[in-house]
């Protein structure tokens, strides 16, 4: 077992952005949340995710990690088909200024069928990861 494997069966989001934001790697949790697959979704940034009202909001915390390994973001996440997602942030740091490192989890206030697709999708994926 390594830890690709440990990455992508995970239920947690995780994401890799580099210095400007752009997502480096994601996860299947990530990619399930949001609908889109892999290759459309790297190298986009992360903040277009994120309704334009929060931004901002976004901008600020990302940029108060460089100062704290440890933050809380409660976000919406907007998914393909324009449906929206609420999301923890609950980790976040950066390394050596250039790597963003996100942990982050479907909130409980999200559509609940949502959450229990997502975790659907996780274990099959791990099902699959194991043979």
């Amino acid at each position: 077992m390594n830890a690709e494997w440990f990455f992508q069966v995970s239920e947690e989001i995780y994401i890799v952005c580099n210095e400007q934001g752009m997502i480096q790697q994601t996860n299947s949790a990530w990619n399930n949340l949001t609908g889109y697959e892999q290759q459309e979704i790297l190298h986009r940034p992360l903040i277009s995710f994120f309704p334009p009202e929060l931004h901002e909001q976004f901008t600020r915390w990302s940029s108060g990690l460089r100062s704290s390994e440890y933050a809380h973001f409660d976000c919406k996440v907007m998914g393909k088909t324009g449906d929206i997602r609420h999301v923890k942030w609950t980790h976040g740091t950066i390394v050596n200024n250039q790597l963003l490192y996100l942990k982050g989890i479907l909130s409980p206030i999200s559509d609940g069928k949502a959450a229990l697709e997502l975790h659907k999708s996780v274990i099959e994926k791990q099902a699959t990861l194991r043979l």
